[in-house]
């Protein structure tokens, strides 16, 4: 596994990060110059069955955990989220 309890805030918020890209509720991160975004996306299909971005999900920018309340910027390990933006990069749609 990419990362341990540690590196967040609740676990709800660590199984919602390892859900980008499937059906149902994920939070993807994603950068910027140097900074974090964080997106909170519902998907109704799978990413790997259509990848017709329009057709499939939705999202919205979020500053704070949607289930503990924390910034995320105070509550996760930076290096570790580093990976995780570059690994979902793809899933984001940069309006």
């Amino acid at each position: 596994m990419l990362f341990r309890r540690k590196n967040y805030c609740c676990s709800l918020l660590e199984e919602k990060m390892h859900e980008a890209g499937r059906r149902g509720f994920a939070i993807i991160p994603s950068t910027y110059n140097n900074t974090f975004s964080f997106f909170l996306q519902f998907r109704s299909v799978d990413f790997k069955k259509n990848k017709e971005v329009s057709n499939s999900f939705g999202q919205m920018g979020i500053t704070y955990c949607p289930w503990c309340g924390k910034k995320f910027k105070q509550s996760i390990n930076k290096e570790k989220l580093n990976e995780l933006a570059e690994k979902h990069k793809h899933l984001v749609d940069k309006f």
